[in-house]
């Protein structure tokens, strides 16, 4: 019944880092567990630190042996096996519940690492007023692109840019990049460097120097992962994890382009849709093709002093925002009718039969940024972005951890908001 209670890698992590408190003859984990069952009935946190008091000193699988527990993230849950293994298959935990099996067995050992697993990059200890960032993307084929509608010039600049805009969410600045390539056999070299032309081009935009990294042949597809590394001052670096109630969210752009791109990519529109006009749907492709990443906008906010998290729009407004609300454990409130697009993509919206806000929320790769501003710096960042020449828009607020995580409607109706963006492995 205890791992019923406990989240199994809460109690595997303190189970492996003060297990050795307890050898010493101390037990402050004790103290822990009492306080953090402050709200449950004496007798089972007597029962509790009885418990764990036998296990002290046992492997930390002996735990995952003792039942059967789940481990959640967005609804996935993982069923441990009576042997201590995960019984179940990939697809089953899907992308974000493997992540958090994955994080749960990596955990930094050097004291150099500030912060690892669970934020757009990781930060290390680098040089006296300088934090390395360190941040990887993979692009596959049939996965990510369709070589059918897009350029090998674009597969290049598309697998700069997103890593740029990892970069960007920490208030940073992007340094050296590793580029490795898996390639079938039967290509001609032009193609390659038809690729390795977007991936220069989007480096040279953002002043990244391209100093390695490998090629394999493959048997099928076009596989290509960038490394990015980058630096920002330890007073301005940004976390997901810093929103709390009452903060203000934010965006730094119009949301659902690029996914009104790929739809025009993949799908014919009507001839008389209204509102048509001459560029529309090239707006919409290259929004998709040829992401920008948000590095301008990532630097002025990380300077501003006021702003509690940020992350970039990789996966739709909706994940990345609940990402926050994880991260900071807190709950939100977005507004359905603030949600910025652009025209372009209301009218191909209008086109396709879909609600542009649903492209703004789940349909991801706009690479803006999602911030949080507190309360008394809503006027410093407008003013900050509207003298450079950028845009912002206030979406929500950020809300107590009870509340839970919602999305009101033009009539004021509330409903849970629930990440819809693109999950590898998901069913």
């Amino acid at each position: 019944n205890l791992l019923k209670i406990f989240d199994l890698r809460v109690l595997t992590y303190y189970h492996r880092s003060l297990s050795s408190f307890y050898v010493q003859g101390f037990s402050p984990w004790i103290f822990f567990f009492r306080h953090w069952l402050r709200k449950w009935p004496w007798n089972m946190v007597r029962r509790c630190t009885r418990f764990l008091r036998r296990q002290c000193g046992k492997p930390v699988q002996h735990l995952t042996m003792v039942a059967t527990t789940k481990v959640n993230r967005y609804n996935n849950s993982s069923i441990l096996s009576q042997e201590g293994r995960i019984n179940m298959r990939i697809r089953e935990a899907g992308e974000f519940g493997l992540i958090d099996i994955l994080a749960g067995k990596i955990l930094p050992y050097s004291g150099s690492v500030v912060k690892g697993i669970g934020d757009d990059t990781a930060v290390m200890k680098h040089e006296p007023g300088r934090l390395l960032l360190m941040t990887t993307d993979m692009l596959v084929e049939g996965i990510h692109f369709n070589l059918k509608y897009f350029p090998l010039k674009a597969v290049g600049w598309k697998a700069m840019a997103v890593n740029v805009s990892d970069i960007a969410a920490m208030g940073g600045v992007p340094g050296f990049a590793a580029v490795s390539v898996s390639i079938p056999q039967d290509w001609e070299v032009e193609q390659i460097e038809e690729l390795y032309s977007g991936l220069i081009d989007c480096s040279r935009e953002y002043g990244i120097d391209i100093v390695g990294g490998d090629t394999v042949s493959s048997i099928k597809g076009l596989t290509v992962n960038v490394a990015l590394t980058g630096y920002v001052e330890p007073d301005r670096v940004i976390y997901r994890s810093g929103a709390s109630p009452g903060d203000i969210i934010m965006v730094t752009g119009p949301l659902g382009s690029s996914a009104a791109g790929l739809h025009v990519l993949n799908n014919s529109l009507p001839e008389d849709m209204p509102g048509m006009k001459p560029g529309i749907t090239e707006k919409v492709i290259s929004a998709h093709l040829y992401p920008r990443a948000r590095l301008r906008e990532g630097r002025i906010l990380g300077g501003l002093g006021c702003i509690s998290a940020m992350n970039d729009i990789s996966d739709g407004l909706a994940s990345e925002i609940l990402e926050i609300c994880r991260a900071s454990s807190t709950g939100c409130e977005l507004y359905e009718a603030a949600l910025p697009f652009s025209e372009a993509a209301a009218v191909v919206a209008e086109g396709a039969g879909v609600s542009p806000s649903r492209w703004a929320l789940s349909g991801g790769e706009d690479f803006e940024l999602v911030f949080t501003v507190k309360p008394g710096g809503l006027e410093a960042v407008t003013s900050a972005l509207r003298e450079a020449g950028a845009f912002s828009r206030e979406v929500g607020r950020i809300a107590a951890p009870g509340q839970g995580c919602l999305l009101i409607d033009a009539g004021g109706r509330r409903s849970e908001l629930k990440p819809r963006g693109y999950n590898h492995f998901g069913e």
